[in-house]
């Protein structure tokens, strides 16, 4: 079994400092705790709720289906935590036999949740190649094909403009902008190509030796002078 928990976490700040509580009931006195005879303690409590991703398999290295909320413990520093929930999560895609119902397009709640996962990926293309970033491509590809139909994926390309999807259970599309994506991070192969660092080095001599290099390559001459 792969589970997603939702776990309540408890947290208290006081005077600048942090402090993990094992139950938000307890926050008044841990923050009395921290606070000091001479000055009042400002603290601020909170609730939070994080996921946990775990997977659970029997003696045969077979997934565990049924498991439920009682079945799982979870501690954070040794205190324990209250599970909110724990959500199936197949390696494997089922096809559901229930007909899909109407949506609202304009409507959203907790309690209507749809299936699957909202997976983003993006792209940094000044920071890529256009041989680099076939490669990253053809992984992405693959990433693509291998999630559930059921998952919503989004595609955003850095910076604009580039090809890009908004969420959508269309992966087909998705993987057609992937193809279309272009790095931009090209450099002309040249003698007088000159990185940022190699200009900055030049204006502030601030490296004898990158500046004697750069004057080498472009000029033949080693001076900074001439």
């Amino acid at each position: 079994m792969r589970a997603i928990l939702s776990v309540v976490a408890a947290s208290l700040k006081t005077n600048g400092s942090s402090a993990l509580l094992a139950q938000s009931a307890g926050a008044p006195n841990a923050a009395a705790a921290l606070g000091s005879p001479d000055q009042a303690p400002v603290f601020r409590s909170g609730v939070e709720v994080m996921e946990v991703d775990v997977t659970v398999v029997d003696a045969k290295g077979m997934p565990v289906r049924d498991l439920r909320i009682p079945d799982f413990t979870v501690t954070i520093d040794g205190q324990p935590r209250r599970v909110m929930s724990a959500e199936f999560i197949s390696a494997s895609y089922t096809p559901s036999t229930e007909p899909a119902r109407p949506r609202d397009p304009y409507v959203s709640n907790n309690t209507d949740r749809r299936p699957g996962r909202l997976i983003m990926v993006v792209v940094d293309r000044n920071n890529i190649d256009t041989h680099t970033i076939r490669t990253a491509l053809g992984a992405m590809k693959q990433f693509v094909t291998s999630i559930a139909p059921e998952d919503r994926l989004a595609l955003f390309t850095i910076p604009a403009p580039g090809p890009s999807v908004d969420f959508t259970t269309n992966h087909a599309l998705v993987l057609d902008a992937i193809s279309r994506i272009v790095g931009s991070d090209d450099r002309m192969m040249s003698q007088r190509n000159i990185s940022d660092y190699e200009a900055v080095s030049f204006e502030n001599r601030s490296n004898p030796i990158v500046t004697q290099q750069l004057l080498y390559r472009a000029c033949g001459d080693t001076d900074p002078n001439t």
